[in-house]
């Protein structure tokens, strides 16, 4: 359910369950009560993936076993993987064109180290 919220909420650009006070916020999610229509932009298997994911019994939601052998995540994973090879295969850049300065005791270098300033915020 956890996972169902915060998905949900970056495909919609909305939150899943939303109200004006704490009261009907916890009535609403205890009625699993949420605008199911879903962006159209998206496949409709994460639409279903979502509402299985938000599903109000837990006996019904996916286990970590199920998400992780669903086609649409291994789908998704076969794409990461193949987009990490070619990044992988790419020849070597050098210092002066992977050097980006972060400004006032930051900089990112080599796109794998982030140095941060005293405040922390680096970029």
């Amino acid at each position: 359910w956890a996972l169902g919220c915060p998905l949900y909420e970056m495909c919609a650009l909305r939150p899943a369950f939303s109200a004006t006070t704490l009261t009907s916020l916890r009535a609403k999610i205890a009625r699993c009560q949420y605008d199911r229509k879903f962006p159209h932009c998206y496949p409709s298997a994460l639409g279903e993936l979502i509402e299985s994911l938000l599903a109000h019994d837990a006996a019904h939601r996916p286990t970590a076993a199920a998400l992780a052998a669903s086609l649409l995540l291994a789908d998704s994973m076969r794409v990461l993987e193949h987009r990490d090879a070619l990044v992988n295969t790419k020849k070597p850049r050098t210092t002066a064109e992977s050097s980006v300065s972060g400004g006032e005791g930051g900089s990112v270098s080599g796109g794998s180290t982030l140095s941060l300033d005293s405040n922390g915020s680096g970029l």
